[in-house]
């Protein structure tokens, strides 16, 4: 008898200590995105002059997402959203439909094409916007 119930509060005991773990390590009540902060801002290319060439704007909406502006030097001009994870997806409106992902780090900001519709923008192009501002 006490072998038995010393089985049955072993088996409690690891039960509690699975939830605990469970518990701690389970997914938390956070936001979709990883985002952590407000990335709005406009980021440059100035190609090592004083002269902007490309630039990617962003202005937060109140509901987290971005409405996004991607000026390509030379190519065109890209309005779209971005998502709180800065996922950008193009207006219909501005052109041929063009996704890519964004990221931020400290003034800098890179575009990553991911899906494209457009000729001039294959998919796998990578646009850097080293002058933050």
């Amino acid at each position: 008898m006490k072998r038995n119930m010393g089985r049955k509060l072993g088996f409690l005991l690891l039960l509690l200590f699975a939830a605990c773990l469970w518990t701690a390590c389970g997914e938390k009540d956070t936001p979709e995105s990883n985002q952590t902060g407000d990335y709005s801002g406009r980021y440059t290319d100035k190609q090592g002059t004083g002269d902007v060439y490309s630039e990617l704007e962003l202005r937060r909406n109140e509901d987290g997402t971005y409405a996004v502006t991607v000026g390509i030097y030379r190519v065109t001009t890209l309005e779209g959203t971005a998502d709180g994870a800065l996922h950008f997806v193009s207006d219909a409106a501005s052109g041929p439909a063009v996704e890519g992902t964004i990221s931020i780090d400290g003034g800098k900001a890179e575009m990553t094409i991911t899906a494209s519709d457009f000729p001039e923008i294959p998919a796998g192009t990578v646009y850097q916007f080293p002058d933050g501002e």
